[in-house]
């Protein structure tokens, strides 16, 4: 639950920049740039208690930002409660409720099922929002930031080419972001929650913001890339592909793990991160995202982005585990949206593109490798490999159309 120190606290600092002008094409781009917008975590001492954090990426929106108000310890917990509300639905008065959506005599059945489904995602924000969580206990941590998620695509197709509509949302959704991101720093700087929690959170709000970018800025983002072939239309192998109890082929098999360690070597997880740091330089940070001459804000949140999700697979590749019922969700979320990140960074550029995307695979196949051993050992549910299988095959079909295109 919110502990009380929260209620103390600023809950999110606006330590951005608006973006940087572009610059001619002969000038370098100062490493402050890149340090800036793609922090690292320093390394890790003997003294430390907890896993170094990375500082956060800069805001394309300084000034959308919630300062909770503080506790005034002549006021019991009820009262604090009623003032943080208020506070709230002063900057989210759509998604607290406080500006009520209305069903239009222009809305057709599928405009009302989107408002509908607005609806419910406001109601359930509303819950996790609250400063006091009644349950008294923490709560899985994946849920609110998958609501918010849904409610931004829903607004989205709900508001397409209405952007004095859909923006006042976008700016509501992304202030709600910063505000879960800054409670989740607090949470990992005193060791309550783990780094993957963090990289997790920055990445949808840094999503949340390159959506609000091209709805203030009339960008469509980079083009998607083209349509692909659809090859061989002949007999399907169903079996094969959708059976019960195995798991699905790789339209990639070249595409392969490095051989574990030993299973004894007492250095297993040491020797492991370094296999893959070898195997995958991009996702190591070697030759990841940096910015460039011409990058506008759009292009620095969408390698902002990666470079989040970077951080946290190499978390996971340096021993960090997650627990709870989020640690699964987590790591799928986290190799779905940076595969999303980078067709939408790279679409327009399918030779760049697919390195990035078979790096992917490879962490996807070993994470379903993991979780199938721990499937057959009666220590996880099958449907966790099913979420894990689903992931790896997303991630396939990507490759595919970028392997594949006309």
């Amino acid at each position: 639950m919110y502990l009380r120190a929260i209620f103390a606290t600023a809950v999110a600092v606006a330590t951005a920049s608006t973006g940087v002008t572009r610059a001619a094409d002969t000038a370098p781009v100062p490493r402050a740039v890149n340090d800036i917008w793609f922090p690292t975590p320093r390394a890790r001492t003997p003294q430390d208690h907890d896993e170094p954090l990375a500082a956060a990426p800069p805001s394309a929106f300084p000034g959308l930002v919630f300062v909770a108000p503080r506790f005034d310890r002549t006021e019991d917990g009820d009262q604090f409660s009623e003032r943080y509300e208020r506070a709230l639905q002063k900057v989210l008065p759509r998604l607290m409720g406080k500006q009520s959506l209305q069903i239009l005599p222009t809305d057709d059945e599928h405009g009302r099922l989107l408002k509908a489904q607005l609806n419910q995602g406001i109601q359930e924000h509303w819950w996790e929002t609250r400063p006091i969580d009644i349950s008294g206990t923490e709560p899985p941590f994946t849920p609110v930031i998958e609501c918010l998620t849904d409610m931004r695509v829903a607004a989205q197709r709900l508001w397409a080419g209405q952007p004095n509509e859909l923006a006042p949302w976008l700016e509501e959704f992304v202030v709600a972001a910063k505000h879960w991101e800054s409670y989740t720093r607090l949470r990992a700087e005193i060791g309550a929650l783990a780094p993957d929690r963090l990289y997790y959170v920055t990445r949808h709000r840094l999503r949340a913001e390159a959506d609000l970018w091209k709805v203030k800025n009339g960008a469509k983002g980079r083009a998607a890339p083209p349509a692909a072939n659809q090859g061989d239309k002949g007999k399907v192998a169903g079996g094969e592909w959708l059976g019960e109890k195995t798991l699905p082929p790789s339209l990639f098999p070249s595409v392969v793990l490095p051989p574990p360690p030993d299973k004894g070597d007492p250095k297993w997880d040491e020797k492991r991160a370094e296999q893959f740091a070898k195997r995958c330089p991009r996702l190591n940070g070697k030759s990841g995202p940096s910015v460039e001459v011409g990058d506008g804000t759009f292009e620095k949140l969408l390698k902002a982005r990666v470079h989040q999700g970077l951080l946290q697979l190499r978390w996971y590749w340096t021993g960090g585990r997650g627990a709870g019922p989020d640690e699964y969700s987590l790591r799928c979320d986290c190799l779905d949206d940076t595969a999303l990140a980078l067709v939408e960074l790279l679409g327009p550029e399918p030779k760049e593109l697919a390195p990035w995307l078979e790096e992917l695979l490879v962490d996807a196949k070993e994470f379903e490798r993991h979780t199938q051993l721990r499937v057959e050992a009666g220590a996880l549910r099958p449907s966790r490999l099913n979420q894990v299988t689903r992931t790896r095959l997303k991630i396939e079909a990507e490759l595919w159309k970028v392997k594949n295109a006309k």
